[in-house]
């Protein structure tokens, strides 16, 4: 793995750190985000891979590479920012898929190897896309029945979540501190002058 490839792995470690301090962002189950993508990469390339990585039985409800429009490539279509998002039906699929594809060398290239971490989610975006489909469909849903709706949802993506035994992430990020809160008495009593 290059030094890039780490770097950006840092970077993108702390960005997830930073965005679950909001109580309104969390770990979805089913949604991967992929990262390093080349830019020739396709949206059917990428079904196909995380395909292979699952295996036959994984059913893919969404896979979409985000793309700049103001950026046109030669033949005027946008292009590619360098990464995807890759939502499955079950858990198992997801993980299965992000186990295998993450930081493997023979994905893409030995020098770009994906970067395949749960999508951190957020509830207001989640709830706004919900009342959405409701309307859609000509269902009207009050608040309380969409936050039901929403929280039973959240709910059961966190219990998928903690069953299949995924840690959380680590409360500190960095080198290893040895001493990190040292009373006054504990410090007077290491440093000791001697006099003789």
């Amino acid at each position: 793995m290059s030094s890039e490839d780490a770097a950006k792995r840092q970077r993108l470690a702390e960005v997830s750190r930073k965005k679950l301090e909001n109580l309104h962002m969390f770990v979805s189950p089913t949604r991967l985000m992929i990262h390093n993508l080349p830019m020739s990469m396709t949206e059917e390339k990428l079904k196909q891979i995380c395909r292979d990585a699952t295996g036959t039985a994984a059913v893919i409800t969404e896979c979409r590479i985000w793309k700049d429009t103001s950026k046109l490539d030669a033949k005027g279509n946008p292009r590619s920012k360098g990464f995807a998002f890759v939502n499955f039906a079950e858990h198992k699929d997801a993980l299965t898929c992000l186990q295998k594809l993450n930081n493997n060398p023979n994905t893409f290239t030995n020098e770009r190897r994906p970067i395949v971490e749960f999508s951190i989610e957020n509830l207001l975006a989640i709830r706004a896309k919900a009342r959405r489909a409701a309307n859609s469909k000509g269902i009207k849903l009050t608040g309380r029945e969409l936050s039901e709706k929403v929280r039973q949802q959240v709910k059961q993506s966190i219990g998928e979540v903690h069953a299949s035994g995924m840690k959380a992430m680590p409360k500190f990020l960095g080198k290893k501190l040895r001493h990190k809160n040292m009373s006054r008495t504990q410090l007077k009593k290491k440093v000791c002058f001697c006099f003789f």
